[in-house]
C-alpha cells in the first residue's frame, strides 16, 4: 500500500499527539521540575509584571541570565491570570507544538522520497532523553531548541528561495533565541555564514545579507555588555578544555549506552568523535554519485558544528559547571540526522549498483541497524517518563520532588501561613520561594562560597536580619547539603533562636535580636 500524503501527515499526528499525551501525564502529578535557576526566571517574570522590576527571589536584579523567558512567562501570567509555574507549563506544550511541526518539515524536506526516515527521525528527535528532561524542567532550554529549528527550517527556506524575507525571519526569531539562551547566538553565526554561501550573485550582494543576518546577534550581544560593565558579575578560572571536551562528549555517548559515563575518557572521546567524522566523510564521498545534502540538512549539521566549536570555545574562557544535559540538547538533532542522512546514502547507493534484491535487503538491514543504535534512547525515555510521573522530574530538579512535596516543614509553611511583613530566611532559599511564592533570603552564610575560606563575621548579619523591625524567621530545611552556611545553633550568637517547628525534616525559627 502507498502512503497518500494524508495518509503521512495522519500517522505524525497520531504520533506527536500519542507522546504529548505521554509528556502530559508524566508532570500530572507534580508539574515540571525546578531548579535554582527556574526559580529565578519564575520571580524575575512576576515580579517584573508586578512593577518590581526585573528581580528574583531574593531582590536580586536578574543580570545572570537573558530576559526573554522571565518576560514571556510574566506576560503569559498578565494574559491569562495563571501562576508563572503554570504559564510555564503552557509555554512548554506550546513548544512542543512548535518542535514537532517543525521537526516535521525539516525531515520531510530532507527525506522527500522516504516517509520511513521522516517518521523514525521524527520518534527519535521527539523522545530522546535529553529532550525529555529539559521538557520536564522550568527553564529556557526546550523552547530555545524549539526557536532555533524554526531558525534552521527558515533558512533552508531561504536557500531555496533566497527571498529577502528570509533574511528578516531569522534576525528577528534569532535575536530572540540570543536573548533565551546566549547559546543561541550559534544559530546566527550559522545563519550568516551559510546565507553568505546559498546567495547567488554578486560578492556585494552576499556580504550585505549575510551581514544583515548578523544583526540578530546585537539584543544579546548588548544585553551582555550591560550586564558587564553595569554589575561586574564576578569571574570564576574555566574548567580546562580536556575535562570540558570530557563532559560533553560522555554526555552523548550516555544517549545511546544506557551508562552513567561523566567525563569521558580518551578513547571514547576518540572513538564518539571518530565515528562522527566518518560518517561526515562517507556523505562527502556519497555526494560524488548521488545528492546527499538538502539545504536544511546544511543548516542542521552546519549548526550543529558551530554550537560545539562555539560552546567549548566559550568553556576554555568563561566557568561553566558542567558540560553535560541541557548544554548537549543543541547537538542531538544534528547528530541523529547525521546517523539518519548516512544510512538513507547507504541505501540510494545500494539501488543505484544493484537490481536484485540486495537493495531491499540493504534497506531492511539498515533499518534494523537504526533501530537497534536507537533502543536505548526509546528504553531509557520510557524509564524517565515512568519515573517523573511517580517521584517528579529528575534532571537538576530540586524543589519540585516528591522528597520536597512530602516534607512535613514544606507542608506546614503551606498550610500555616508565615505572617506576611515576614522577612523569611532559609538554606534552600529558592526552594522556599517556589513553595511560598514569597521573598526568601538566604541564610548568613559563613564562608563567601561553596569554595571559599574566608570566614564571613556573624555580627555582619545583625543589620539584615533584623532590618526594618520586622519579624524574622528562618526555615531550615535537612538535609542541608550547604556547609558555607551557619548552622541553626550557631545564629545563637546574634539572634534569640524560638522554635516554632522542628523535626527531621528540618525546622521553622522565629529569630529575635539579642
Amino acid at each position: 500500500m502507498r502512503l497518500t500524503p494524508k495518509h503521512k501527515l495522519t500517522l505524525l499526528i497520531i504520533f506527536y499527539g500519542a507522546w504529548g499525551l505521554a509528556l502530559g501525564v508524566s508532570i500530572a502529578r507534580y508539574g515540571l521540575g525546578v531548579s535554582t535557576d527556574s526559580v529565578a526566571y519564575m520571580f524575575a517574570g512576576k515580579n517584573l509584571f508586578a512593577g518590581q522590576g526585573l528581580t528574583t527571589y531574593s531582590e536580586n536584579p536578574f543580570v545572570l541570565w537573558p530576559p526573554v523567558y522571565p518576560v514571556l512567562l510574566g506576560v503569559v501570567n498578565s494574559l491569562t491570570g495563571i501562576e508563572v509555574f503554570h504559564a510555564a507549563i503552557l509555554l512548554q506544550f506550546l513548544a512542543y507544538g512548535l518542535t514537532s511541526t517543525v521537526t516535521a518539515l525539516l525531515l520531510r524536506d530532507i527525506f522527500p522520497n522516504d516517509f520511513a526516515f521522516v517518521l523514525l527521525g521524527s520518534a527519535v528527535i521527539a523522545i530522546g532523553p535529553v529532550v525529555i528532561i529539559t521538557f520536564q524542567l522550568v527553564g529556557t532550554d526546550y523552547l530555545h531548541l524549539a526557536l532555533v529549528l524554526t531558525c534552521l527550517l527558515i533558512l533552508g527556506r531561504y536557500a531555496r528561495r533566497q527571498s529577502p524575507a528570509h533574511i528578516w525571519w531569522m534576525v528577528l526569531l534569532g535575536g530572540i533565541t540570543g536573548l533565551l539562551r546566549y547559546t543561541g547566538l550559534a544559530v546566527t553565526l550559522t545563519g550568516a555564514i551559510l546565507v553568505f554561501f546559498y546567495t547567488s550573485g554578486p560578492l556585494r550582494r552576499r556580504l550585505a545579507r549575510s551581514f544583515w543576518t548578523g544583526l540578530a546577534a546585537l539584543p544579546a550581544g548588548g544585553w551582555i555588555l550591560a550586564e558587564r560593565l553595569i554589575f561586574r558579575p564576578p569571574r570564576r578560572e574555566p574548567i580546562e578544555f580536556s575535562r570540558s571536551l570530557a563532559q560533553y562528549s560522555g554526555s552523548i555517548l550516555e544517549w545511546f549506552t544506557q551508562a552513567e559515563i561523566g567525563e569521558a575518557g580518551p578513547l571514547l572521546v576518540w572513538l564518539l568523535w571518530g565515528i562522527v567524522a566518518a560518517l561526515v566523510v562517507f556523505l562527502l564521498a556519497a555526494r560524488r554519485v548521488q545528492p546527499v545534502f538538502a539545504p536544511e540538512s546544511v543548516a542542521i549539521l552546519g549548526y550543529g558544528l558551530v554550537y560545539t566549536i562555539l560552546l567549548l570555545g566559550i568553556s576554555s574562557q568563561t566557568y561553566i559547571n558542567r558540560l553535560i544535559g541541557r548544554f548537549v540538547l543543541p547537538v542531538y538533532v544534528p547528530l541523529i540526522l547525521l546517523a539518519l542522512l548516512a544510512a538513507e546514502a547507504f541505501v540510494r547507493l545500494v539501488k543505484a549498483r544493484f537490481t536484485n534484491s540486495i537493495p531491499k535487503i540493504a534497506a531492511a538491514a539498515t533499518f534494523l541497524v537504526l533501530l537497534l543504535a536507537f533502543l536505548p534512547i526509546g528504553s531509557e525515555s520510557i524509564a524517565t517518563i515512568r519515573e517523573t510521573a511517580a517521584n517528579g522530574a529528575g534532571y537538576e530538579n530540586i524543589y519540585n520532588s516528591r522528597e520536597w512535596n512530602e516534607n512535613e516543614i514544606i507542608r506546614f509553611i503551606k498550610e500555616h501561613p508565615l505572617p506576611e511583613n515576614a522577612r523569611l530566611f532559609s538554606n534552600y532559599p529558592a526552594g522556599i520561594a517556589f513553595h511560598t511564592w514569597r521573598t526568601v533570603y538566604p541564610s548568613p552564610h559563613k564562608y563567601a562560597g561553596p569554595y571559599s575560606d574566608k570566614v564571613i563575621p556573624l555580627k555582619s548579619y545583625r543589620g539584615e536580619l533584623f532590618a526594618r523591625g520586622e519579624d524574622t524567621y528562618l526555615i531550615w530545611i535537612e538535609p542541608n547539603l550547604y556547609e558555607h552556611v551557619y548552622q541553626v545553633g550557631e545564629l545563637a550568637e546574634i539572634a534569640r533562636i524560638v522554635p516554632v517547628l522542628e523535626n527531621e525534616d528540618g525546622g521553622i525559627y522565629q529569630l529575635l535580636p539579642r
